[in-house]
């Protein structure tokens, strides 16, 4: 998709639909050919809250990947599809057991030497994020969130956190039906891979939307300052939220050169304060557009990423 990428085996985790992952490795098999290795699929569904079995799951990959480097192959991809069915018995909600699972995660990440993907789904309400434990995106070097496909079937992937980078790139793409035959009852038998579209008009991949520059500049100083996010307690906030204030993000943004209109002298008191006012005024008319575009949510004085 034009991105830069770097050629790395990769190990896929199907804790759940396994049979449907094997068909869409067949439906992309027969679509680029083989791939001498570099993929492995693993069925059995490990249970993250578990030590033991967390201890199997790390031989059992760090098996795979002395065999790649024995074939001068890198493992550089593990993939848990999905985050619940990889728990069973955890609650998702609590702090004290998803802690244990993410410890888990870092702890085979760093064992192993990989880039580990988790798939998570959102809420039933997809504006509060990802399902669970409101630390999960907190704890996550990363964060991808994929939406509903439109009308045309086109979906959009959004980078939503990105640890010491930039948030915001968009890219789109779809799914295009593969034949893989007839089964024993003599019908046909099809799946799906993935392929690059162009994102609808009005979302661009740089992720600047139609808030513009100036909305592109708060939404960049809000990612900047995640790490120093604080509970919200607006009292309409849901629970758990974290976010920023908005009297701080406004104090970054002014700092960093946000501006209404060409800065008078300073000799010039009256047109002094005129320009400060218009340019808290056109600060607010910015986060109104990024709210209505569901970049924020704001409460009171509160602001965070949906």
């Amino acid at each position: 998709m034009g991105r830069r990428s770097v050629a790395a085996g990769t190990i896929y985790i199907a804790a759940e639909g396994a049979n449907g992952v094997r068909a869409r490795l067949q439906g992309l098999r027969n679509r680029v050919g083989g791939w001498n290795g570099m993929l492995r699929f693993i069925s059995d569904a490990p249970n993250l809250s578990n030590p033991s079995d967390v201890e199997l799951l790390g031989e059992r990959l760090q098996q795979i990947t002395q065999q790649a480097t024995e074939r001068g192959q890198r493992i550089g991809l593990v993939v848990i599809d999905t985050l619940s069915a990889s728990m069973p018995g955890a609650d998702e909600n609590s702090g004290q057991d998803m802690s244990l699972v993410l410890q888990s995660l870092q702890n085979l990440a760093r064992r192993l030497e990989v880039f580990l993907i988790v798939v998570a789904h959102l809420g039933k309400d997809e504006t509060r994020g990802i399902r669970g434990w409101s630390g999960l995106l907190a704890n996550a070097d990363g964060a991808i969130i994929i939406q509903a496909p439109n009308e045309e079937g086109t979906r959009i992937g959004q980078v939503l956190k990105v640890k010491d980078g930039e948030a915001g790139d968009k890219f789109a793409f779809g799914l295009e039906v593969v034949d893989l035959g007839i089964d024993a009852d003599g019908d046909p038998v099809s799946t799906c891979v993935v392929v690059e579209r162009a994102l609808p008009i009005g979302k661009k991949s740089n992720g600047k939307s139609q808030a513009g520059a100036q909305g592109e500049m708060i939404k960049q100083m809000f990612d900047r300052m995640y790490d120093a996010r604080q509970l919200v307690t607006a009292a309409a906030a849901p629970r758990g939220t974290y976010g920023v204030l908005l009297s701080d993000l406004r104090a970054k943004v002014f700092d960093l050169g946000f501006n209404a209109e060409t800065r008078p002298e300073q000799s010039e008191i009256d047109d002094m304060r005129k320009w400060k006012e218009a340019r808290k005024k056109a600060f607010q008319r910015a986060i109104h557009k990024l709210i209505e575009l569901k970049v924020f949510r704001q409460e009171e004085d509160w602001v965070w990423a949906p």
